[in-house]
């Protein structure tokens, strides 16, 4: 379990809750939601995290740490390998090298 905050839209007030993750759903509050809804970034630097609900807004985790952590527990985090594979490519790409 994590807290989080929910935003419904772009210009709402934003709504505290406990995510929690269990047998490919994750639930916010009262709200329950397929995995397959959900649009989990990449990990970039130290800001907050955000995942995308397909329906539309946001749950914001302040704590990216705590955030990448729970990710990582509930098999949905992104191995440290596969982050440096990413900026390989990208780097790759920069330099004209794809």
């Amino acid at each position: 379990m994590l807290r989080a905050r929910w935003f419904s839209a772009p210009n709402a007030t934003a709504v505290v809750v406990e995510v929690r993750l269990q047998d490919g759903w994750l639930q916010y509050g009262d709200r329950l939601v397929s995995l397959r809804q959900v649009h989990w970034p990449a990990r970039r630097g130290r800001g907050a995290r955000r995942l995308g609900l397909r329906q539309g807004g946001w749950l914001q985790f302040d704590d990216a740490a705590a955030f990448d952590a729970w990710a990582a527990a509930c098999g949905q985090g992104e191995a440290p390998v596969s982050c440096l594979v990413r900026l390989v490519q990208r780097s790759a790409r920069w330099v004209g090298l794809h």
